[in-house]
Formats: structure tokens, C-alpha cells, sequence
């Protein structure tokens, strides 16, 4: 394989046996737990491949991680390649853009390529005594693929929503080659945060090394930027993501997680829709405003908090980013198999306009199937790169996903069962006849019938370092002896056969306050306390981040973006937040004249900047909070999938102020006038 120094960089993958049935890429708690030889090599590989010592390299992880952001260079950066801007455009990035899924493919798999040299290598390098194992490594470094971080897996009580694999707590042993088979701890977790070396701490005037006083990349820094992962808020938000013995389970965060990941793979059957967040405009009505990119940036905001992770120009140099995105892939690869997946037209990449362009993509000019997706090369000959259609299957690279080895579900039919064995806890049509999940219901249903005869103390800091997500011993023994309705039966919700799915749909200027924003979903009250802790509420239902950049960015493609004020959208499913409450005895039904007033009074919204402060929610540019419904038909067969209404209809009186409140004759929206009051939706000119 070329360096980069001299040549062509070809991402080719990591040749199988069998192109037909290649190894598997498997979730990181998969293969900590059942696949530790390769587990063992996964975390050298990844502290080799990290060596700050060679960020000159093309093939360093610095260098490769800069690709996707910073330093807004053309790759590899040597005179050999000719590549020159468009328009002065300097960053690749393809973010709300139709190519956002596909982009990412080959960028992944050059990540992998280089990964698994450096596992085979580390396997080579056993001795040949017996206690050494070098035949078992060997093997397992053939078929290592890199792994993914399902952050929508909630169906095993030992797999938390946020894995400790990843944290630096976390001091990871490893036997190493020569070792004689004793395991010594490494010196720091390779998957916790990426030490800048000497380049990486002065590029682009340190704005990469962005907390110089650790020279690393940080989750969840405090104030003074020099918090280290074992800083008493990363235990704070430890006991969040990674729950407790006793509690692991009363996550409604991650929840809502899966209840997004459901819906979009299986209520969606548009590829652009699914794809990417950009709005489509006032036509489309409420439809579609969901997406897997809309998904994928409530994780990077959820995990980077004011870090590397939450600013996407330098996210990539965080190594969980590849796990997220890894998991991303996945889930395009499992809705390419459960859709008729063809070349172009609405079910893969069609035709689209609407994006300005990147380094090597003119602004206002056609993307499609063939766009080129540089600067990854096909085949090792100058400017031969990747398009969406040589990318569309993953055995091309060498891998595939465990729901996508179609040697063992060979049908739609077998896709749809794994799905809804692995995410049970994503729709309401897939928990009835489940005890397991009816008896989390009614415990977060207890709490919320006790929250509403009497408020709960809103969360603190020493709270939560105390008790993280777990409710407080005697608000928990309060809550347990709570009485609520006996007779709530799931089927009751469901009518002829249907029910209504609720969905928050919002939509802002993607690249508003600088990008510094998330806006807080909530039911009921959201304890404006400390915004910081608002994800500790039990009340919080999701949120919903653009990951839009300052106007400092040296991304030109954004910096377009910026000037023409592109909006992006957002959707965030209610429906099992509002089981929850017709379980607690707070509403009666999932009809609109039950649910319409209850949001009136309850839903409620917050927008906070990245420094955990409050801010007024008219001061974000498009801001719009709506409420919608979809028809679902629940199957007659447990094993199959629910089917949709073509439409959405927007439901205006959940965000319309009281009559009572409006300045004039005319309805006005809730929110300082954020929510959505009918008529046509509004949009920014």
C-alpha cells in the first residue's frame, strides 16, 4: 500500500476469502467480551497507529482524522498531488449533503485498511513459544474488522448505552508480544482521547489542540479547559452513560436514542430524507424531517459536551468518533437491505442541487451517484477516487455488518426480525407481550405519577455525583409505593388496528449563534436550574443539535452555507414519553383530542449555548418547534414491521399560544413565538 509521500493513497479495503461472505464488523462490547484475541490487538493497533510521533505521516492518525475537518488541507499534502480548489473551497466536508452517508463510507474503510496493518503487524510479532499464541493472533488478525459502538442497544442489561471501554477510568490491560502471555495495564485507554503531538498542538494557530493545557482531546471539559477525563465531572457523567449495578436500566435517554433509530430505518423509504438533515423547503410540508445525520449529531453533542466531539471540524481526532460513525455505516447498510436499493432514484443517492460544494465539488453544480467522494482513491491512479455508486455495497471494502450477512438473512423478512429483536425497546408496535419491557414502563411511570402530585428536587451537581442516573433512595422508595392505574394495557392505545405516532419536528439556521446551540426537548418541567444537568431530568425526552460552525471556520463550503442562511431539520418521536405517562395515569390516550392539550401544557423546549447557558429561544435564527402525527398499522405478525401513512399531519395546537396571550388577531406560537402556530412553515430568506 503507497504512504501518500509519493503517490496515490488507493482505498481498497482489506481483501476477503470469500468476497461473498467477508468478515464481520461486531459491536465493541462484542468483541471485549467474545472475541479478546482480537480485542488484545485492537488496543495496540490503536495506541500504535496513535503515535503523536508520526503526524507528518498521510497515513498517521493525525493526518487521516484531518480529513474530515481541520486543517483544511488538500490529502495527502505533497507536491505529487495536483489537486487544486474550486472556488478556494478548502474543506471536504459533506455534511447536509446528499453524499453525507456515502462520503463516509470510503473514509472509513481507509481508516480500517491502515488500522488492520498495524493489528497484523502487532500479530506477526508473537514469538513461537506456546504461551505466546502467535498462530491464535495471527488468525484473529485476519479477520479483525474494525468495530462499531451501537449507542441504540438497550435490549441486554449488561450493555450500558455509553461504554466504559471508552473512558480514560477505564486502564486497559493487554499482552503484549514477548510477554510470555502476562497481561500489563496499557498507559492510558487509546480509545479515551488522542495525545496532540508537536504538529498537532500548533496547527492552524492550536485551534486543533483546542485545551492546550492537556495537549489532548477532551469529553465534557470543564470551564478552565484542563479537565482530564478523570475529573470529577467525567465521573459525573460516568455514572450517567455507563448507569449502575442496580439501575442500568431506567435510561430514558438512551431510549429515545433506539425510538429514533427505529423510526428512521424503518418509517422512511427515501434515501435523501433518511440521509441527510438539510431542509427541503416549505413544499415538503412536515415530511421527512428526520435523518440519520440528524441522529448521528445529538450523539456527537451528547458525547463531546463542549469537546473535540461536538465540533465537527475537529471531532475526528477523538477515536470514539469512529466508533459513532462506524455505527452510522451500519445503520445505512441495514436500511439499504431492508429497502429496494438501487442505483439512483429514491431509495440511493439521487440527483441534488441544493448543496454548495466542497474543495473539489463546484457550488450549485449536480451531485449524484457518480460525484466524486475525494480525496479517496480507487485504484491508485491520480484523482480516481470513490463514487456513491462503486461504494454502495460494504463487501467491496471487505466487511459487513452482522444484520447484513445475506447468506444468513437472505430476506427483507429475516433483516426486519433482527431488527426488532436488537431494538424491542424503539417502537411501541414491537412491546406488546414483552413483561421485561411493561415492567420498566410502569417503574418511569411511578416516577412520573410521584413528580406530578410533587415536584422532584432539581438535579445539582452534588446529586448527580452521588446517585447519577439513578433516583435517589428515598425518592425511589416514594416512588415504588406510588399507586397507578391497573387497567393501562398497551393495546388499549391501539385503535382498528392503529395508533398514532407523536413526533417533535424542528428546524433552525444550521449555522446560528456560530453554531453554538442544542435546543433541550422536554415533557413536563424541565428544572431550569442548572442547564447544564438538563439531560439528568427525568423529564428530558432528546435533543437536537446542527453542528454548525462559528464564522471564523476555515471551511469555505460553510462559510456558503452561512451566507445563504441553510436551515437543517431535526425529528424527535414522543410516543413512548407519552406511554409512559398513559401508563402513570397523566394521559388517557394517544388520540389528539387527549394528546393535543396535554402537549399545550407540557411539551416544552430550551435552548442552551455551549457554555451551559440559557438562552432565549427568538434569538436563534428559524427556529421552529412543530408537532406531527403518522398513522401507524400495527402487522398482525409479531415479526414483521409496522407500516406508515404516506404523510404526516401537523398538529399547531401543541405549540399555538392561549388565545388569551396573543398580541393581535392572529395565533402565535408558543416558546417566545418559536412554535409552530399553522399556515405555511416559515422560512429564512
Amino acid at each position: 500500500m503507497s504512504d501518500g509521500t509519493t503517490g496515490p493513497v488507493p482505498v481498497l479495503g482489506i481483501k476477503s476469502d470469500v468476497f461473498d461472505k467477508p468478515p464481520s464488523r461486531i459491536e465493541l462490547r462484542d468483541m471485549r467480551a467474545n472475541h479478546k484475541d482480537q480485542w488484545n490487538l485492537y488496543l495496540q493497533a490503536m495506541e500504535r497507529f496513535m503515535d503523536p510521533t508520526k503526524e507528518i505521516e498521510p497515513l498517521s492518525f493525525y493526518q487521516i482524522a484531518g480529513i474530515h475537518g481541520m486543517p483544511y488541507t488538500k490529502w495527502p499534502n505533497y507536491s505529487w498531488n495536483k489537486e487544486k480548489p474550486i472556488n478556494d473551497k478548502q474543506g471536504y466536508c459533506t455534511h447536509s449533503s446528499v453524499l453525507f452517508l456515502t462520503w463516509h463510507r470510503p473514509y472509513l474503510a481507509l481508516y480500517e485498511q491502515v488500522l488492520y496493518k498495524h493489528v497484523n503487524n502487532i500479530a506477526q510479532s508473537y514469538g513461537t513459544e506456546p504461551a505466546e499464541r502467535r498462530d491464535a493472533y495471527i488468525k484473529a488478525a485476519k479477520d479483525f474488522r474494525m468495530p462499531y459502538w451501537d449507542w441504540a442497544l438497550q435490549t441486554n442489561e449488561d450493555v450500558t448505552l455509553f461504554p466504559w471501554e471508552v473512558w480514560s477510568s477505564t486502564i486497559p490491560s493487554v499482552i503484549r508480544p514477548g510477554s510470555q502471555g502476562e497481561s500489563t495495564p496499557m498507559p492510558a485507554n487509546p480509545l479515551a482521547s488522542y495525545q496532540f503531538g508537536s504538529k498537532g498542538q500548533k496547527d492552524q494557530g492550536g485551534a486543533i489542540n483546542m485545551f492546550p493545557k492537556v495537549g489532548r482531546t477532551l469529553r465534557w471539559p470543564n470551564g478552565a479547559g484542563n479537565a482530564s477525563d478523570e475529573s470529577t465531572l467525567q465521573t459525573w457523567l460516568n455514572a450517567w452513560k455507563t448507569g449502575n449495578d442496580e439501575d442500568k436500566f431506567k435510561m430514558s435517554r438512551g431510549k429515545n436514542l433506539t425510538e429514533r433509530v427505529f423510526w428512521i430505518l424503518t418509517a422512511y423509504t427515501n434515501f435523501g430524507a433518511m440521509c441527510c438533515n438539510l431542509f427541503q423547503g416549505s413544499e415538503s410540508g412536515w415530511n421527512n424531517w428526520g435523518s440519520l445525520e440528524d441522529i448521528h449529531n445529538a450523539v456527537h453533542s451528547y458525547v463531546g459536551y463542549g469537546g473535540h466531539m461536538s465540533a465537527v471540524r475537529i471531532s475526528a481526532f477523538d477515536p470514539v468518533f469512529w466508533l459513532h460513525h462506524t455505527n452510522i455505516d451500519r445503520l445505512f447498510a441495514i436500511w439499504q437491505a431492508l429497502h429496494n436499493d438501487t442505483i439512483s432514484g429514491p431509495t440511493f443517492v439521487a440527483p441534488s442541487d441544493k448543496s454548495n460544494g466542497t474543495r473539489v465539488i463546484a457550488g450549485g453544480t449536480e451531485q449524484n451517484a457518480n460525484t466524486p467522494l475525494a480525496p479517496f482513491n480507487a485504484s491508485g491512479k491520480i484523482e480516481d477516487f470513490w463514487t456513491s455508486a462503486a461504494a454502495k455495497d460494504t463487501k467491496k471494502f471487505g466487511h459487513v455488518y452482522p444484520e447484513t450477512r445475506d447468506w444468513v438473512y437472505k430476506t427483507p423478512a429475516d433483516i426486519k426480525y433482527q431488527l426488532i429483536s436488537l431494538y424491542s425497546y424503539g417502537s411501541l408496535s414491537t412491546m406488546f407481550n414483552k413483561p421485561s419491557i411493561r415492567s420498566n414502563l410502569v417503574s418511569r411511570a411511578r416516577l412520573h405519577s410521584l413528580a406530578a402530585q410533587t415536584p422532584l428536587p432539581t438535579p445539582t451537581l452534588e446529586s448527580v455525583q452521588t446517585y447519577g442516573d439513578k433516583i435517589p433512595e428515598e425518592i425511589e422508595q416514594k416512588a415504588a409505593s406510588v399507586k397507578i392505574p391497573t387497567d393501562r394495557d398497551l393495546k388499549n392505545l391501539v385503535i382498528d388496528n392503529k395508533y398514532l405516532e407523536w413526533l417533535v419536528d424542528i428546524k433552525a439556521e444550521k449555522h446560528a449563534n456560530n453554531g453554538d446551540f442544542v435546543v433541550h426537548v422536554f415533557l413536563c418541567d424541565p428544572q431550569d436550574d442548572n442547564p447544564a444537568l438538563y439531560i439528568f431530568n427525568h423529564n428530558h425526552v432528546a435533543a437536537f443539535s446542527t453542528l454548525g460552525q462559528d464564522s471564523e471556520t476555515g471551511c469555505e463550503k460553510c462559510k456558503v452555507d452561512q451566507a445563504e442562511r441553510i436551515e437543517v431539520t431535526g425529528q424527535i418521536p414522543l410516543t413512548l414519553a407519552l406511554v409512559e405517562r398513559y401508563q402513570a395515569g397523566l394521559v388517557d390516550g394517544l388520540t389528539p383530542e387527549v394528546v393535543e392539550p396535554y402537549l399545550a401544557q407540557n411539551l416544552h423546549w430550551r435552548v442552551v449555548t455551549g457554555n451551559a447557558q440559557l438562552t432565549p429561544r427568538d434569538q436563534i435564527n428559524g427556529l421552529l418547534i412543530g408537532v406531527a402525527t403518522c398513522e401507524v398499522t400495527v402487522p398482525t405478525d409479531a415479526n414483521a414491521l409496522p407500516q406508515y401513512a404516506a404523510n404526516v399531519v401537523p398538529r399547531p395546537a401543541a405549540t399555538t399560544r392561549k388565545q388569551e396571550d396573543w398580541s393581535g388577531d392572529q395565533p402565535e406560537g408558543r416558546g417566545d413565538g418559536t412554535g409552530y402556530a399553522g399556515g405555511d412553515i416559515p422560512v429564512l430568506t
